[in-house]
């Protein structure tokens, strides 16, 4: 056991603590920060002397952004959206990685970035598709790539036919 000195109490009798002094103020509370005059007589005009530079953009003459869209078909038509594109090609998408997974059993090292160019018909029927670049060096696989893609089903709309690319990339997971 160990014994405590405590200043002015005689060694039988035990120290009392006196607990509410703690608690006793507790709930008055800080006062906090009296914010009432800081908002009050501020003028308004605080920025009144400040100088300003006007600033001149040098390309509100271009147009805009990416040039005026072109049409190139002969109807008025619309054409398909390229989100309807990527929502079909993210359908198709376990299609696409299983022949790219295939192929990278047999060489683990294929990775690289596949563009096709693609041509879709009114009727939804995908009519060409083509290898236009591919860095993964993998004849075989892109000739499969792009026979799977010819098998993509797009919504038959009264639109214009359509050419566009759509770039893939792969890489070992």
């Amino acid at each position: 056991m160990v014994e405590t000195d405590v200043v002015g109490v005689p060694d039988n009798e035990a120290p009392s603590i006196d607990r509410s002094l703690i608690t006793s103020s507790a709930a008055n509370g800080s006062g906090g920060i009296s914010t009432s005059s800081f908002s009050r007589d501020t003028g308004g005009d605080g920025l009144a002397g400040r100088v300003t530079t006007q600033v001149v953009n040098p390309i509100d003459d271009i147009g805009p952004a990416g040039g005026a869209v072109t049409r190139s078909g002969s109807s008025d038509r619309p054409s398909r959206s390229r989100e309807e594109i990527e929502l079909v090609f993210d359908r198709n998408k376990g299609a696409i990685f299983a022949l790219y997974n295939r192929a990278l059993r047999l060489n683990p090292a294929l990775e690289g970035k596949l563009v096709l160019s693609l041509t879709i018909e009114p009727n939804g029927v995908v009519s060409s598709c083509e290898v236009v670049s591919s860095e993964l060096g993998d004849e075989e696989l892109e000739t499969k790539l792009a026979q799977r893609v010819l098998l993509f089903q797009f919504e038959a709309k009264d639109v214009e036919v359509i050419t566009t690319t759509k770039p893939i990339d792969f890489f070992p997971a």
